[in-house]
């Protein structure tokens, strides 16, 4: 961008959003460097939500890692994530007080006290750089279902364009040369603020994990720009802004001369984070601190795979699996199960977390119709002993899920309320869940054991083993169990693709 116009000064951002982990050598180090190679364009340094869960760290410091790690970054000004309240409200709010920033939630309030949930700031204000900088934090109603630690009825959501609209027309009035939105929403929530709210600039949003940018023409000629930064300390925005700004341009007499304020200027640069770059020493620091209070339990080689897992950026099981979800088993008629499977697929092809993962059920949805009428029950099936039958809407299953699912959480109201047959205080996690078949396998694999007890204990679930992974070959509905290692021989886990879930569009 070249030099600014009569009016107008320059400033730069650094934006990021949703960064979850936090590791010796991983990416945060080097993230932490990248950004300090900036200093000398005195960056203004703005976050859009989600870094104190989850990950398996964070079960263990509920978050308290990524105090010290923003801290160091210089955060200005942040925004609140959904996952920033699956500690509890109480652990956010002890968080942000050890924050040097503030944090903003524009438009979702707790009716008990009447302050913004998490009781954090609901605008700010700061002189940066010459310009004066109005910052708010907005959210979309979708994510109030999805936070586990607080209940729907105790908050007051207030519609992020009129409230938006509101706070940007205050910041306005004391002086504002620029008005930000901070955002964790949806592209498409966030491309509605950009046509609807009256007032603000530009929109940083986060809650999507990649990167994106899109250039919003606005009723009134104006382009909003809505930028979306990544993840995971991988990458950032570098943005430069051209802000006209009222002093100067009084002293221009830039109003006075017939032609209006200059426009504000925007230039958005995708920074990727090389993975073998230098890293920062401080966040060096921070990560190996807190990496050695769950070293131990990461370097444990539990088992093998015969195929590499996929699963969210990582191939670790810590990390596809880092909450400890608790799980239950319920009794729920064919009726529920589809209404899930329904909501499972409502926002597609939204990347919602409602998407469904699911074992012992095949079906297909067709996206083109509306939410709620995605799914025909003839085209659910269900599979009993290695048998697949289409679903009975009358009748009964065993349906094992997770407490959060059944608690209503995420749309599933389907499953509020039915009888529990095992409940979350005798129901595994989902990680010792995963954990323990890994365990199982290496019993088996002590086939080979001069214990004769071990011996005859894993031959007899060795061939109740293979009985089921033939029957597995046979039928597409269901995944292999395990699989002899082709070259090692002995049994791993072998996941395959198996079409449980078709999209027919």
């Amino acid at each position: 961008m070249s030099g600014p116009l009569p009016g107008s000064r320059i400033l730069t951002i650094i934006h990021f959003n949703d960064v979850y982990q936090l590791e010796d050598g991983g990416d945060a180090e080097r993230f932490a460097y990248k950004v300090k190679t900036y200093a000398n364009r005195m960056p203004l340094v703005l976050f859009s939500g989600d870094c104190f869960a989850p990950s398996l760290l964070s079960v263990t410091t509920k978050g308290k890692q990524m105090v010290e790690a923003l801290n160091l970054l210089g955060v200005h000004c942040a925004c609140v994530g959904n996952h920033d309240f699956d500690f509890g409200v109480q652990n956010l709010e002890t968080l942000v007080k050890q924050c040097s920033f503030p944090w903003l939630l524009s438009n979702i309030f707790d009716k008990a006290s009447g302050r913004p949930l998490g009781d954090v700031q609901t605008s700010h204000m700061l002189q940066w750089q010459g310009v004066t900088v109005g910052i708010i934090g907005l959210a979309e109603l979708d994510w109030i279902a999805t936070l586990a630690a607080v209940k729907p009825e105790e908050v007051d959501y207030r519609d992020f364009v009129a409230e938006g609209s509101r706070l940007a027309a205050e910041l306005r009035a004391k002086g504002a040369d620029l008005v930000i939105a901070l955002t964790h929403s949806r592209r498409p929530n966030d491309i509605i603020c950009a046509r609807e709210l009256t007032g603000v600039d530009i929109i940083l949003g986060g809650h999507d994990h990649d990167h994106s940018l899109d250039a919003v023409q606005r009723a009134d000629g104006r382009t909003v720009h809505v930028v979306k930064s990544g993840t995971d300390f991988r990458e950032l925005s570098l943005i430069t802004l051209q802000v006209p700004c009222q002093d100067l341009m009084q002293q221009a007499g830039v109003e006075g001369g017939g032609h209006g304020p200059p426009p504000l200027r925007v230039d958005v640069e995708r920074v990727e984070v090389p993975r073998d770059g230098p890293a920062d020493p401080g966040m060096q620091e921070i990560a190996r601190r807190y990496g050695d209070i769950m070293g131990q339990k990461l370097q444990k080689v539990i088992g093998e795979t015969a195929t590499d897992l996929d699963g969210r950026f990582s191939t670790d099981l810590m990390a596809i699996l880092p909450m400890l979800d608790a799980t239950v088993v319920i009794r729920a008629s064919g009726r529920d199960v589809v209404a899930a499977l329904e909501n499972g697929v409502s926002q597609y092809p939204k990347l919602e977390g409602r998407f469904l993962q699911v074992s012992g059920v095949k079906f297909r949805f067709d996206p083109s119709k509306p939410p709620g009428h995605r799914i025909d029950a003839n085209d659910v099936w269900v599979t009993k002993e290695d048998e697949c039958a289409r679903i009975d809407l009358d009748a009964f299953y065993a349906v094992a899920t997770k407490l959060y699912m059944t608690s209503g959480k995420d749309g599933f109201d389907c499953l509020q309320g039915r009888e529990v047959i095992v409940d979350e205080e005798h129901g595994p996690t989902l990680p010792t869940i995963a954990v323990n078949v890994f365990s199982q396998l290496r019993t088996l694999n002590l086939m080979t054991s001069k214990e004769q007890k071990v011996r005859r204990a894993a031959l007899k679930w060795q061939a109740s083993l293979d009985k089921k992974s033939h029957a597995n070959v046979l039928s597409d509905n269901v995944s292999y169990v395990s699989i002899k290692h082709p070259v090692q021989g002995n049994y791993v886990i072998a996941p395959k693709c198996d079409g449980r879930i078709i999209c027919v569009q």
